[in-house]
């Protein structure tokens, strides 16, 4: 009698859902050479959720944008750092330029972000980062002082 190897419905459901936790984990990825506007910037439909600046590595948070703008900035002030305007997003950073990419939806105009904060000890895969709860991705860095400002898209 030869055996047929059959795929139960249940061994189906248990693929499913691992596949489904294995895309949730791989939300953030880290990058060490996309540029946008001559700096190095996460690749596009994500934000800068962390960053070791000396190392050049970026963490990057996928971000639901349907329509993605980016801009350059040169020196929004906000909580007492350099900031993206507010309801945009970091992208990108130039730090021996000071200057920030700086992202929105375009079709939504520049919302205004909620529960934005100052971080300094949050350590994600080697480098400072926001937090990974709440969601939270950059908005604003302080390079001397070592502080991000972080705010739920």
């Amino acid at each position: 009698m030869i055996r047929q190897n059959r795929v139960t419905p249940c061994l189906l459901l248990l693929l499913a859902l691992a596949t489904a936790g294995a895309a949730r984990a791989q939300a953030d990825l880290i990058d060490t050479s996309t540029q946008c506007f001559g700096m190095h910037c996460c690749p596009s439909g994500y934000a800068l959720r962390g960053a070791h600046v000396d190392q050049n590595r970026f963490l990057c948070r996928r971000v639901s944008q349907a329509n993605e703008d980016c801009f350059v900035d040169h020196a929004t002030p906000r909580s007492g750092m350099h900031a993206c305007p507010e309801g945009t997003y970091m992208r990108g950073l130039r730090a021996d330029r000071n200057q920030l990419t700086c992202c929105y939806d375009g079709t939504l105009g520049g919302q205004p972000f909620s529960s934005e904060a100052a971080d300094t000890s949050t350590q994600i895969q080697g480098m400072q980062a926001c937090p990974a709860q709440p969601v939270t991705v950059m908005t604003g860095i302080h390079l001397g002082q070592n502080r991000f400002l972080c705010a739920m898209p």
